[in-house]
């Protein structure tokens, strides 16, 4: 993690540098993906990062503190949550 946190904006900039948005986290307007003509097929698996990089060069990205979702890493394994 950054020494002082995530800034409360991320540029392009910012994230260009810290590969940080996790996919299943992001809310994006559909006009920004229309935009720079949705995501691409990229064979090392980078679609995502690609996409955000891209949009942020259209856009800024708010850093939501708060917990909006939860990943089951585990898949339920019985685990109440």
């Amino acid at each position: 993690m950054l020494a002082n946190g995530f800034p409360d904006l991320w540029s392009f900039e910012f994230l260009n540098v810290h590969n940080c948005m996790i996919m299943s986290s992001v809310v994006i307007e559909k006009s920004i993906l229309n935009k720079i003509n949705n995501f691409k097929n990229i064979k090392n698996g980078e679609e995502d990062y690609d996409c955000w990089l891209r949009a942020l060069k259209h856009t800024d990205s708010v850093y939501v503190k708060d917990v909006c979702f939860y990943y089951d890493g585990g898949h339920g394994d019985g685990q109440n949550w």
